[in-house]
C-alpha cells in the first residue's frame, strides 16, 4: 500500500515537474522581444553580413536642395582630409574642420567651414567658438547652433565612412538620444577603453551610461545648454564621458552606442592596446611634442587626471550624487527588418519602426530559464 502511494506520489511529482518545466520554457519564449501575443515577428539582421562596419542599410542619400540638419565638427591635424570619411554632397551632414597644427597653408576645400586654432584641444575649440569675441570666430557658433539639430565632435584618426555617420544621426533622431556614439568594431586593430561600447550583433543600439570622448554625437541644444558650463575647463575631455550622463540627470534612455554601424579607433601598436592613456602618460610613452606631453604647459592642470576630478566635481559626477560610477549597458533595441521603399526602391528601416521596435529584457528572459531549471532540479 505504502509502495503504491509512493509510486503515485512520484508520478504526480513527475507530472508537476514536467508542467513546471514546460511553463518555464513557454515563459522564456513569451518574454523574449518580438515573440508571443500577436506581436511583430522577431527582426532579422539587416545589411551585408560581410560588411564589417554596417549592420543596417545606409539611409537614402540627401536630395539636392535639402538642408542638412546634422554637423560633424572635427579637430584635425596634418594628413587628414574630408575624403577620409567619404564625405560627399549626398551625406546627411555638413563638415567643419578645425586645424590644430602649425602649417600656414592648411585648408579644407570640401568643408563647409575650415578654421585654424594652433595647439588647441578639441573641447577648447568648441568653447572658443561658443564664447570668443575674436573677429575670426565671433558669431560662428550662433549660426551653427541655429542651423543643426545634432553635432558629432570627433577626433581625426577614426576609421568610419559617411554611411556610419548617417546611421548614427538617424538612430539618434529615432530614439530621441541626447548623446551617442558609433559602437566600436571588434578586432585587435580597434582600441576601446570601455567594454560597453563593443558592437553587439543583431542590435540597432544599446543604452549606456557613458559615451567615449573621441566621437560623441550630441543634441545641439544639449551641448549648447547642459554641457556648456563644463567645457571651459575641459582640455583632454577625460571628465566628459560620465559628465554627459550626469547632465542627462542620470537617465537610462538618453545615451547610446549604435550597433547598426561601428567605427575603428586605431590601436596604438607601439605600446600595446591594453595600456590606457593615463598609463602611457605615467610611463612617459606619449609622443614628444604631443598635446599630452605638453599638458602642463597648455592647460591649467598638471595632468588629465587632475582635470577629470575637477570637472567631475563641477558636473555632479561625484560619489554622493552619481548612482553608480561604473560603465553600464542598460537596455537594447533589436535591429529591424529590411524593407524596400515603395517609390525610391532604397533599402530603409522596416515600416512601422516605432511600433515594431522591441527592447530586450534580459531579466524577464532569465525568469523563464530559472523556472525551467527549477523544474529540472
Amino acid at each position: 500500500m505504502a509502495a503504491a502511494a509512493s509510486g503515485s506520489w512520484s508520478m504526480q511529482a513527475g507530472v508537476a515537474a514536467a508542467l513546471l518545466f514546460a511553463m518555464g520554457l513557454w515563459a522564456g519564449h513569451l518574454l523574449q522581444p518580438g515573440s508571443g501575443a500577436g506581436g511583430p515577428p522577431p527582426p532579422r539582421l539587416v545589411g551585408d553580413s560581410a560588411d564589417r562596419f554596417h549592420q543596417a542599410p545606409c539611409p537614402p542619400p540627401r536630395q539636392p536642395g535639402t538642408q542638412r540638419r546634422n554637423l560633424v565638427f572635427a579637430a584635425v591635424g596634418d594628413g587628414w582630409s574630408a575624403d577620409k570619411w567619404s564625405y560627399t554632397e549626398q551625406s546627411s551632414w555638413d563638415l567643419v574642420a578645425v586645424y590644430y597644427g602649425n602649417r600656414t597653408d592648411w585648408d579644407c576645400p570640401k568643408c563647409m567651414l575650415a578654421l585654424t586654432m594652433a595647439d588647441s584641444m578639441k573641447w577648447q575649440m568648441v568653447w572658443r567658438l561658443m564664447t570668443s569675441k575674436d573677429p575670426r570666430w565671433e558669431g560662428i557658433w550662433g549660426k551653427l547652433r541655429r542651423s543643426y539639430d545634432f553635432v558629432l565632435v570627433t577626433d581625426d584618426d577614426l576609421i568610419m565612412d559617411s554611411c556610419t555617420i548617417d546611421i548614427l544621426f538617424q538612430t539618434m533622431r529615432r530614439h530621441k538620444l541626447l548623446v551617442a556614439q558609433p559602437s566600436n568594431c571588434r578586432g585587435k586593430d580597434s582600441d576601446n577603453p570601455y567594454a560597453v561600447h563593443w558592437q553587439l550583433p543583431g542590435l540597432e543600439m544599446h543604452y549606456v551610461n557613458i559615451v567615449e570622448v573621441t566621437a560623441p554625437a550630441l543634441s545641439m541644444k544639449f551641448l549648447d545648454t547642459e554641457m556648456r558650463p563644463y567645457l571651459q575647463r575641459s582640455y583632454s575631455g577625460w571628465a566628459l564621458p560620465f559628465c554627459f550622463w550626469a547632465a542627462t540627470r542620470f537617465s537610462h534612455q538618453r545615451m547610446g552606442a549604435v550597433d547598426a554601424a561601428c567605427m575603428i579607433h586605431p590601436a596604438r601598436q607601439d605600446v600595446g592596446r591594453k595600456m590606457i592613456v593615463s598609463e602611457r602618460i605615467r610611463r612617459g610613452l606619449v609622443k614628444p611634442g604631443s598635446i599630452y606631453a605638453r599638458f602642463g604647459e597648455l592647460t591649467p592642470f598638471k595632468t588629465p587626471k587632475a582635470e577629470q576630478l575637477s570637472v567631475w566635481a563641477e558636473c555632479g559626477f561625484t560619489a554622493d550624487r552619481a548612482p553608480i560610477r561604473t560603465p553600464l549597458m542598460f537596455d537594447s533595441v533589436l535591429a529591424e527588418p529590411q524593407a524596400a521603399a515603395a517609390e525610391a526602391g532604397t533599402a530603409l528601416w522596416g515600416a512601422g519602426a516605432a511600433e515594431q521596435r522591441q527592447r530586450q529584457r534580459p531579466w524577464l528572459s532569465l525568469l523563464g530559464v530559472w523556472l525551467a531549471v527549477a523544474a529540472a532540479v
